[in-house]
């Protein structure tokens, strides 16, 4: 008998999230915290131990200010993240992007690029007090930066050479990647 009262409850468990989940309203703002709680147990950033390629700094993109602006080989390491507002391990992953970006932005270039509309960007970015440089795709990207998966992420050193290049969403803020970014400009 107790077997069969934990299995409804169990079953009706179940039910109560199947139905969360079908609630639009609903259903972005729970994965969005399930993508957080997965990236920080079990998303680590790997470092190749060869670096992929150097990066191709011939292409634009548009800035929020409206401007167009190209990245540009100074010196500085740089993290590029390809994402959307719509994705919810992109959205995810946000937060410890701010974090970082709080600390390194003087250190590090950061370049947060989607193919949404600028105002669909900053109104996302608006929302949630970010300050990160958010930029719109424009056109289409160097073969080495190309992905068809959201998020993606590089990290490329002061040489240019892509030395990251993560696929999914990742607490970015960790003692591993601090410590990755820390080596990079010290250098």
């Amino acid at each position: 008998m107790k077997y069969f009262i934990k299995k409804q409850w169990q079953n009706m468990l179940l039910l109560f999230f199947i139905v969360i989940l079908l609630i639009p309203q609903l259903r972005f703002p729970i994965q969005v915290e399930a993508q957080k709680l997965l990236s920080a147990l079990y998303s680590p950033v790997v470092i190749l131990e060869e670096p992929l390629s150097r990066i191709d700094y011939n292409w634009s993109m548009k800035s929020s200010s409206e401007n167009m602006v190209s990245l540009s080989n100074n010196g500085k390491p740089k993290i590029i993240n390809l994402w959307a507002t719509w994705c919810p391990p992109c959205v995810a992953e946000m937060p410890s992007f701010q974090k970082l970006h709080e600390d390194y932005s003087h250190k590090v270039d950061f370049v947060f690029l989607s193919q949404e509309t600028l105002g669909t960007i900053q109104t996302f970015i608006n929302q949630n007090n970010y300050t990160l440089p958010v930029f719109q795709q424009t056109e289409v990207l160097p073969e080495t930066l190309q992905s068809r998966e959201l998020p993606t992420t590089f990290i490329i050193n002061a040489e240019g050479e892509i030395i990251v290049k993560k696929i999914g969403a990742s607490n970015w803020n960790s003692y591993q990647v601090r410590e990755l970014l820390d080596s990079l400009t010290t250098e």
